[in-house]
C-alpha cells in the first residue's frame, strides 16, 4: 500500500527516516506511522513528498489512494521534475549531504527551462532544513553561508537566533555572540527592506527600539505586528512579532483561526488556557510553516517596488510606506 511506496522511494534515495521528516517537515514518528499504513499523508505533505522524492512517486502514490478530495495530485505531480539519479544523496545520514539533495530536489521540482523563476528574496538565519530552501525565488543564507556577510540587494526576511531574547531565555545558555545576530538583522532589513520575525514579547524590541505592534512608524518607515503562527498550519500557537521596512501596512492580510495541538516546551500553563497540550519538538517548534514563510516571502518581495535610490547614489533608501516620504536615518 501507501506505506511501502513511501518507504520504497525513501530507501531509493538514501534517506533515513528522520532526514526523510526534516525534510517534509514533520516528526520522524509521523513517517514511521506513514509508512507502517497506519495513517496517510494530507494532500500538503504528498505535494511535498513529491518535491523530495521525485514527482514519478507521488503519481505512485496518488494511484493508491484515489482521487484526492482537496488537490489534484497527479496533475501535481506530472508538473514536476524527478531528481536525475547521478543527483541522488548516498549519505543521507550527513549533515552536508541533506542539505545538498535538498538544494537538488528543490531545484528539480521547481525549475522550468523556458521561464526561470527569478530569486527576489533573501532568507537570512533561516534553519536550513526548513522551508526557504525549497523556494526557488529565494535566496537562503543559513548557517552554512554566514547571513552576517549579506550585504543586499535583495529586500529580506530575517530570523534571527531569538534563545537570549524571548521569554524562555531562562532556559537558554547565555551566548552573546549569537544573540548580537539579532540586533545585525535589524540594521539588514532597515538596509534592504523587508520583514524580520521573532517571539512575541521578545526583548529584542527595546533593545533595538523598535515600535510596538499597534504603534507608529519609526525613522526608516519601520512598523510592527503581532500574528499568530497556528493560523498558517504551526501545531503550536506561536505568538510572533513582525517588524517590516518598505511593505504597505494595507499590503498584509493577516490570517486568523487555527487550533493548536502542541505547546513549546517551557511555556507555563496558565488557569483559563486551553486543555494541557503535548510538547512539540524543539524542530517543530522552531521551524516556519511553509505557509507561514511563502507569505513572508511575497510581502518581502514587494519592496523591490518601492525602492529608489539615494540622493548621492551610494546606497538604497527604502521609501517611508506609512506617511509617503523617504526616510534617511
Amino acid at each position: 500500500m501507501i506505506g511501502a511506496a513511501i518507504r520504497t522511494a525513501r530507501e531509493q534515495h538514501g534517506l533515513t527516516l528522520r532526514a526523510l521528516a526534516g525534510l517534509v517537515g514533520v516528526s520522524h514518528v509521523a513517517v514511521c506511522h506513514w509508512e507502517a499504513d497506519r495513517k496517510i499523508p494530507s494532500d500538503r505533505h504528498l505535494v511535498t513528498l513529491a518535491q523530495v522524492l521525485g514527482a514519478g512517486d507521488l503519481v505512485t502514490l496518488a494511484q493508491v489512494l484515489g482521487a484526492a478530495p482537496t488537490c489534484d495530485l497527479v496533475t501535481v505531480a506530472r508538473s514536476l521534475r524527478p531528481t536525475p539519479p547521478d543527483q541522488l544523496v548516498t549519505s543521507a545520514g550527513r549533515r552536508s549531504s541533506l542539505r545538498r539533495h535538498m538544494l537538488v530536489t528543490a531545484g528539480a521540482s521547481s525549475a522550468r527551462p523556458s521561464s526561470p523563476v527569478p530569486v527576489t528574496v533573501a532568507a537570512l538565519y533561516i534553519d536550513e532544513l526548513g522551508p526557504y530552501v525549497r523556494m526557488p525565488d529565494v535566496e537562503a543564507w543559513g548557517e552554512t553561508r554566514d547571513a552576517r556577510r549579506y550585504d543586499g540587494p535583495l529586500p529580506v526576511v530575517a530570523h534571527p537566533p531569538c534563545a537570549g531574547w524571548s521569554r524562555l531565555r531562562r532556559l537558554a545558555h547565555p551566548d552573546p555572540d549569537r544573540d548580537a545576530l539579532a540586533l545585525l538583522a535589524v540594521g539588514q532589513v532597515r538596509a534592504w527592506g523587508g520583514v524580520l520575525e521573532h517571539p512575541a514579547h521578545t526583548k529584542l524590541w527595546a533593545a533595538a527600539a523598535l515600535p510596538l505592534p499597534g504603534d507608529g512608524a519609526d525613522a526608516w518607515g519601520g512598523w510592527s505586528l503581532e500574528v499568530r503562527q497556528v493560523a498558517w498550519g504551526h501545531a503550536c500557537a506561536k505568538p510572533t512579532w513582525l517588524y517590516f521596512v518598505g511593505v504597505r501596512p494595507e499590503d498584509v492580510h493577516v490570517r486568523d483561526g487555527g487550533v493548536p495541538t502542541h505547546r513549546i516546551a517551557g511555556y507555563r500553563w496558565r488557569p483559563g488556557d486551553p486543555a494541557r497540550l503535548k510538547t512539540a519538538s524543539a524542530a517543530i517548534s522552531r521551524r516556519s510553516p511553509p505557509a507561514f514563510a511563502r507569505w513572508l516571502v511575497d510581502l518581502a518581495s514587494s519592496v523591490c517596488t518601492r525602492r529608489a535610490p539615494s540622493h548621492d547614489g551610494s546606497r538604497i533608501q527604502i521609501a517611508d510606506v506609512r506617511d509617503g516620504i523617504e526616510a534617511d536615518p
